[in-house]
């Protein structure tokens, strides 16, 4: 999982996007810059998708230095990645919560609406009396 990751060392995407019109070209960056930081969350060493910041600083006026670590393997790594990369990851991150607690509020009401119909069962049934409050 280790690795450093800098968009603009790139020769290939460097040479690929001087040749396109401008508004292409920049949808190109925000295209490769949204994956990259899609790789972010993934771990190199079990494919994990839940990678997570550990700690974050500054290395450089337009870089950041981000210890990773996945909770799948553990496995940690650290990258160096540009300004505009750490926006993308954080979107990404913020959609990861999004998703988790989503999946959380599921669970809840699931479980609350499998409770209530064992309480209207049970009242239905009269399993219930008035001593048992």
């Amino acid at each position: 999982m280790s690795h450093e990751n800098d968009i603009h060392q790139d020769p290939h995407l460097a040479d690929l996007i001087a040749g396109m019109p401008p508004g292409r070209a920049e949808a190109a960056r925000e295209a490769t810059l949204a994956e990259a930081a899609r790789d972010l969350t993934q771990c190199g060493a079990c494919g994990c998708g839940l990678v997570q910041p550990l700690d974050w600083q500054d290395a450089g006026r337009h870089h950041w230095r981000l210890v990773l670590r996945c909770p799948n393997c553990e496995a940690t790594g650290t990258v160096v990645v540009e300004d505009e990369l750490v926006d993308f990851y954080d979107v990404e991150l913020e959609r990861g919560a999004a998703r988790v607690a989503r999946a959380l509020s599921d669970m809840v009401h699931e479980r609350i609406a499998s409770e209530v119909a064992l309480f209207s069962d049970a009242l239905r049934d009269d399993l219930i009396l008035p001593e048992d409050f």
